[in-house]
């Protein structure tokens, strides 16, 4: 046992630091054996010894870096700062990386964070593009490849990628896309009425929020259901008319023009089935005029009948387009002509290569035909055509009255002063179109001067009334409109006073701008086609009126 030894009383150490408080030791003199109470383990220890001296070496250290840098940052403190500042770098640095996923088939790119592990790649990228010696350059990825390298091979620190065996150097992006179409088909989560042609989806497919919206919501007949009656010959023949006359006064373009396109063809059935109670339709129809006609000679017939006739055999007798008829009804067909023209199918074969047409359709079930119409004949007609799914007569006002910046044209481009014909056959059963036709044709007198502007209307004993004040309100809206009225009337023989059809029937158009001698020629072609219908058993006394609109 020592002794304790008497010495003189060593002054205390202390720090001001938080770190330093802790390490520091109450030394009462470092030769005393004295013991003292740990600030570390609470136990009473020995003051003499090396490890005191060690001790108290600290001690003194701690406070010496205490006493330069007063009221510093705790060393927790520091190394939190020091990790979040290197974490801020790492975010910014992410933005110009991209994330590398290792792939045994491909170079890693120049910025990919890693390497690949196995491979032609393992052992890193080339220093420069020159150490890639090999014979085929690959215009889709841009990589060089050796045409004959074993898989996996390398020689002399050069890079072979291992070979066309594994690489996709003839692989073009169709390819790919047809490659990685299984893929983004399983992980596809969209809605069945999304994969649908804009607005031609169901309704029943639609979400509830969708089918209260516009014309998803109000569903009209489909003109399929009565083509080919004796309106259409009428609106056909006019529209052979005003479009022949136009093309033939000028070698400048005519731009062609229908808000309501219609199906673009007909089949003579009219979606009629097995248990469809609806009654047939009245004479005279498309198939009654061809009938009377096919054995007749043309050559010196109007060229609008001509043209009628020739448009029909063009739809039904086409040598290089053959179409199959398939599905319950095929077998059933009726004999002879199977399609009926439309409108639009005779502007088209009139209408020359540098002619503009413009077609809009809002209906989901016509427009569905129109496209595949257009699709099926369009390289059979000298015309481009641009198809629009919208309500034409909203943006044809669009377009050449108010000329806002999202009607032009993405085909054709902005108006340029093109002479003009625009063909509307509206449905009245929708409600106001009467008041937009009318809008419509006043307003292009103003905005579009070298336009012909042609509005179909049905007259009658029960609506003649309506069809006489449309046509007079338009007259008084700008009595500098230069108007005709070209109307067509069919009688009932079998009407009596407790029948429950019409006395008389019939079709009209209000012209606004008619070229030169549209009444001379629309008079000659009606009245060869009454002469010709007037020889079947069953026909109707017909009639036809063409004057001026007067006030």
């Amino acid at each position: 046992m020592f002794a304790p030894v008497p010495s003189l009383e060593a002054p205390r150490v202390a720090t001001s630091s938080g770190n330093a408080a802790n390490t520091a030791v109450w030394a009462e003199g470092s030769a005393s054996a004295a013991p003292l109470r740990s600030r570390w383990t609470g136990k009473w220890q020995p003051t003499w010894g090396p490890g005191v001296g060690v001790l108290a070496a600290l001690a003194s250290h701690t406070a010496r870096r205490a006493r330069r840098s007063p009221g510093g940052p705790s060393g927790p403190a520091v190394r939190e700062q020091k990790r979040a500042k290197k974490a801020e770098r790492e975010r910014r640095l992410e933005k110009f990386r991209s994330p590398y996923v290792p792939n045994r088939h491909e170079p890693p790119p120049l910025t990919a964070r890693g390497a690949p592990k196995t491979g032609a790649w393992e052992n890193g990228t080339p220093e420069t593009e020159q150490m890639r010696q090999g014979q085929f350059t690959s215009p889709w990825t841009g990589q060089v490849y050796d045409r004959w390298s074993a898989e996996g091979r390398l020689q002399r620190n050069t890079d072979r990628q291992g070979g066309l065996a594994r690489s996709r150097a003839y692989e073009t992006p169709t390819q790919r896309q047809i490659a990685t179409a299984v893929e983004e088909r399983d992980s596809d989560h969209t809605p069945e009425w999304a994969k649908y042609y804009p607005g031609l989806a169901p309704v029943d497919k639609l979400p509830l929020t969708q089918r209260r919206t516009g014309a998803q919501v109000q569903t009209f007949d489909r003109h399929a259901y009565r083509a080919g009656n004796f309106g259409d010959i009428f609106k056909q023949l006019l529209v052979h008319t005003i479009v022949e006359l136009k093309v033939e006064k000028k070698e400048s373009p005519v731009w062609y023009v229908e808000p309501c396109g219609g199906e673009g063809e007909y089949h003579v059935s009219r979606m009629r089935g097995e248990l469809d109670d609806r009654p047939s339709m009245r004479w005279p129809k498309a198939e009654d005029l061809y009938s009377v006609l096919q054995d007749q000679d043309l050559t010196y017939m109007p060229p609008e009948v001509k043209g009628w006739m020739e448009t029909v055999q063009m739809l039904n007798f086409s040598e290089d387009m053959e179409f199959e008829e398939t599905g319950e009804g095929a077998d059933k067909a009726p004999k002879g002509i199977q399609w009926l023209p439309s409108t639009t199918m005779v502007a088209l074969r009139l209408l020359r290569k540098q002619d503009p047409v413009t077609i809009w359709e809002d209906s989901r079930r016509a427009f569905a035909p129109l496209f595949n119409f257009v699709r099926n004949w369009s390289s059979k007609v000298q015309p481009h055509i641009e198809l629009i799914f919208k309500d034409g007569l909203k943006h044809c006002h669009r377009r050449w009255v108010q000329h806002k910046p999202g009607s032009i044209s993405e085909v054709y481009g902005k108006y340029n002063g093109q002479r003009g014909v625009v063909f509307i056959d509206p449905d009245y059963t929708r409600g106001g179109e009467a008041e937009r036709c009318k809008t419509l044709i006043v307003d292009l007198w103003k905005h579009w001067r070298s336009a012909t502007v042609v509005i179909t209307y049905p007259i009658g004993p029960q609506y003649e009334k309506k069809a006489r004040d449309f046509n007079m309100s338009v007259r008084r809206a700008d009595k500098t409109l230069d108007l005709m009225t070209i109307e067509a009337y069919v009688e009932n023989k079998a009407w009596h006073e407790d029948s429950k059809e019409d006395r008389w029937r019939g079709y009209g158009a209000l012209i606004s701008q008619p070229p030169h001698t549209t009444a001379e020629r629309t008079k000659a072609a009606l009245k060869v086609v009454c002469d010709s219908l007037a020889t079947m058993p069953e026909a109707e006394p017909i009639h036809f009126r063409i004057e001026k609109l007067r006030l």
